[in-house]
């Protein structure tokens, strides 16, 4: 016999209270077991579920409206999804699945598009010296060196090392891998640059008298006083 969408198939032993257990097909495919036939007569039951959820799914419709920048195109039903999803068009192009509860209260109201642009026009979120409240950051750490905050050779602001920014200014460049700055009189706050002196851990690769010949000429093309003052020349040019 047929109830509503489902379909008797059998029988089975009777539950611990008693009722008669009614194997069922339902018509969107699941088998569902039914304790006492009298639900199924008085209509009580009329399919595994699915119809109750249908009816929940057909029964919340956004499709065609419109929420800030966002048209509603279609209900989008996942398995095991609790809540309604729908597939909207920006009016930038893009497409994107939102929670419906997200449209109704107002939370959602573009693809992104609208952040991106609010982040990208406005100052307040404009990173380093674009920044209205940037603040040039002086601190010492527990070792004694001085810090600051400025751009590296990648460009990115960062806490560096104000020795080292003073000696890359007065060399007119970044320093390379393996160089570093020492305190001549070990005074790690005396940041003068007649305190500082640069440091390098280059040597050359082999014992060779054209290894070191190499070498030499390389170190002198990069480290002479004059190599260093065309660089700042250049840099300030």
């Amino acid at each position: 016999m047929r109830f509503g969408k489902l379909l008797v198939t059998g029988s089975i032993p009777a539950d611990k209270w008693g009722h008669t257990q009614w194997k069922c097909l339902c018509d969107c495919g699941n088998e569902t077991i039914i304790a006492g036939g009298h639900r199924l007569r008085n209509a009580d039951i009329k399919s595994c579920g699915c119809l109750r959820h249908d009816e929940a799914f057909n029964s919340f419709i956004l499709d065609g409206k419109r929420y800030g920048r966002l048209i509603v195109l279609k209900r989008v039903r996942t398995k095991g999804d609790k809540e309604s999803r729908w597939l909207c068009r920006c009016d930038c192009g893009n497409e994107k699945i939102i929670s419906g509860k997200y449209l109704e209260y107002g939370r959602t109201k573009s693809c992104g598009c609208m952040r991106t642009a609010m982040y990208s026009n406005s100052p307040i979120f404009k990173r380093g010296k674009d920044n209205p409240n940037f603040k040039t950051g002086i601190r010492v750490n527990k070792e004694g060196y001085t810090f600051i905050t400025c751009e590296d050779a990648a460009g990115k602001w960062k806490d560096r090392p104000f020795h080292v920014v003073v000696m890359e200014k007065h060399i007119g460049r970044f320093l390379k891998s393996g160089e570093t700055v020492h305190h001549k009189n070990g005074i790690r706050s005396d940041n003068k640059i007649n305190n500082l002196e640069l440091w390098s851990q280059m040597h050359p690769y082999g014992q060779r008298v054209e290894d070191m010949i190499s070498f030499c000429i390389d170190y002198l093309s990069e480290y002479s006083p004059e190599s260093l003052a065309y660089a700042k020349k250049v840099a300030k040019a």
